[in-house]
């Protein structure tokens, strides 16, 4: 394909969805659905779970370009591991050039459970390796059922970094969460700004952004494309309610840029297993493609740079103003903040009128409430942050010293 070819922007038109201002549009279709067969009796006390096709537990970190073994998993009872170390994700994550040749946190041999610690797991979907790593704190016990965050890296990254530069390790040994964070694949992005292969989530955007015809290594030629991540974080989950005790009411997951769009979706397609979500950066489809139509409404917060120059051009028309920066106090009169506010209203079923607005050192937080959908929570928190560019908020890079880690902690756990 020539260069040319291959500029456009990040939002597409599509016809058979048509966005209303103050209304959600269902667009959706047949390959969102989850589908799995039963496990014996987990630890947690969800009803059903998805059983994962392969999966492997901990051991040291290697930098092996072999692709990793698989092992059988376990059709038994719950068996505790007797022991393991305590963390068995990779010091260093090597891209291979871009197209990613191995995963790149490798488990051990053996088949022990979930230990206190970060353990490296693997499940086949569709016929590929997925990798994820999901961290257990010397707080989260046994005996208790425990609360889980589940976190979508953002594009180019992967599980391992987002797991030790987030913050969300010292959150979980504060507050006795186990967090787990899946690795995405990586696509050839149509985008000629971005340099080269990149770790993307399959929201709803995915399909219009990618070369299709273009497959990392290993990925099968008759596997879907983009990959079923929805799948793959639903069979992570219930992995990890086999192996662990976890609260089936306290189940949490956000992402940031990709990874919000795939948290949404999930959030839409699979209501009564999150509590509430947490978009940064994305995750409300585009100005000219809707969100499809929830059957229950889950809590949503969601976090806006006004440097965040690529979600104004996904928030907007081609017609309508750009300019960044946002003032975060005038955000919700720009067509950015219309449209941010229009479809969080539409999928959580809050009223617009109902709007609390607070400002404080460059940040803005905007609250909205309602009956809801379908019985679920309407519930909305949105903070406008001033000169947080397409990046996680840490104290570093935004005006308002915000760290997301703690802002999503206190949005999905509230404190005492």
């Amino acid at each position: 394909m020539h260069p040319a070819d291959r500029v456009r922007r990040r939002v597409l038109t599509v016809s058979t969805c048509v966005v209303l201002a103050t209304s959600i549009a269902g667009c959706g279709g047949g390959e969102h659905e989850v589908t799995g067969v039963s496990l014996p009796p987990p630890l947690s006390t969800r009803a059903a779970v998805t059983d994962p096709e392969v999966t492997t537990t901990t051991g040291p970190p290697t930098t092996t370009t072999e692709a990793p073994t698989t092992t059988e998993a376990p059709t038994t009872t719950y068996v505790p591991a007797p022991a393991g170390p305590p963390s068995s994700i990779a010091e260093e994550y090597h891209t291979g050039g871009g197209r990613r040749p191995r995963t790149p946190c490798t488990p051990g041999p053996d088949m022990g459970q979930l230990v206190q610690g970060a353990n490296c797991r693997h499940l086949l979907i569709d016929g590929m390796v997925r990798e994820y790593v999901v961290y257990v704190p010397a707080t989260a016990v046994r005996e208790n059922l425990n609360s889980l965050v589940v976190m979508l890296h953002g594009d180019g990254g992967n599980g391992d970094d987002f797991l030790k530069g987030s913050g969300w390790k010292g959150r979980a040994d504060e507050k006795g969460i186990v967090v787990a964070m899946p690795t995405a694949l990586e696509y050839d992005p149509i985008d000629p700004r971005i340099n080269g292969w990149s770790s993307r989530w399959n929201g709803y955007l995915l399909r219009d952004e990618i070369m299709t015809d273009e497959r990392v290594p290993g990925y099968p030629d008759g596997a879907p494309m983009p990959a079923d991540d929805a799948t793959f974080v639903m069979r992570m989950i219930a992995d990890i309610e086999y192996q662990w005790p976890i609260n089936p009411a306290q189940v949490f997951i956000g992402g940031l840029q990709s990874g919000a769009d795939l948290a949404m979706r999930l959030a839409i397609e699979s209501p009564d297993t999150f509590a509430a979500v947490a978009l940064i950066g994305d995750g409300l489809g585009s100005a000219e493609i809707p969100l499809p139509a929830p059957t229950k409404s889950v809590p949503v917060l969601m976090i806006v740079g006004t440097a965040d120059a690529g979600f104004a051009e996904i928030a907007t028309k081609p017609d309508q103003d750009q300019t960044i920066p946002l003032a975060s106090d005038a955000f919700a009169a720009s067509p950015v903040g219309y449209f941010v506010l229009s479809r969080l209203a539409g999928v959580t079923g809050t009223d617009g009128a109902t709007a609390a607005v607070d400002s404080d050192d460059h940040k803005t937080t905007i609250t909205m409430s309602g009956a809801g959908i379908g019985g679920g929570l309407g519930k909305v928190q949105l903070d406008v942050v001033e000169g947080l560019p397409a990046a996680y908020p840490a104290a570093n890079n935004n005006l308002a010293t915000m760290f997301g880690t703690v802002e999503i902690a206190n949005f999905f756990m509230p404190p005492d």
